[in-house]
């Protein structure tokens, strides 16, 4: 029963007493994801941040199901073109601690499952995703379930980008 109920909890769960207000998610994450989610009540910063046009920095650490080799690291700071004919880029990407399975992906694409379909392209499957940032907001040593209202300075910079 434990099982079930820790797949059966949602944000929505997670959220609802602490805000009166109703939120939505900017730029959600896959089912099976960690990470940072931002959720707001306020109609025009959902709009800014979740519009595919407007492309905001994103980290995600993922884990591997096999070593990821040198030549397929750097072809995805170089572009991988994908079946759609569009082209997907990392920023920038390097192994975490050493660890070929683990790796660091900074990307600005807002396409839903991007980095999944980039992995794919190159031979590889994603077995943890985990988004450490969104728009330069971190989980700032957040337990996985736990929460945080944004400071007044943090909704300020995400009002101002783009």
């Amino acid at each position: 029963a434990c099982d079930n109920q820790l797949k059966e909890r949602t944000v929505g769960r997670l959220v609802n007493k602490a805000t009166k207000y109703i939120v939505a998610p900017i730029c959600k994450l896959e089912r099976d994801a960690t990470g940072i989610l931002l959720l707001t009540n306020d109609n025009d910063l959902f709009l800014k941040l979740s519009n595919p046009k407007h492309e905001f920095e994103k980290i995600f650490q993922l884990e591997l199901d096999k070593p990821l080799k040198q030549e397929d690291l750097e072809k995805t700071t170089q572009g991988i073109r994908l079946p759609s004919g569009g082209w997907a880029k990392a920023e920038s990407i390097s192994y975490i601690k050493g660890n070929q399975h683990s790796i660091g992906v900074e990307i600005f694409n807002n396409k839903p499952k991007i980095l999944e379909k980039m992995f794919n392209l190159l031979g590889y499957k994603i077995k943890k995703t985990d988004r450490v940032s969104f728009a330069g907001i971190t989980k700032k040593n957040l337990s996985r379930g736990e929460y945080r209202k944004l400071s007044e300075t943090e909704i300020v910079q995400l009002k101002m980008l783009g």
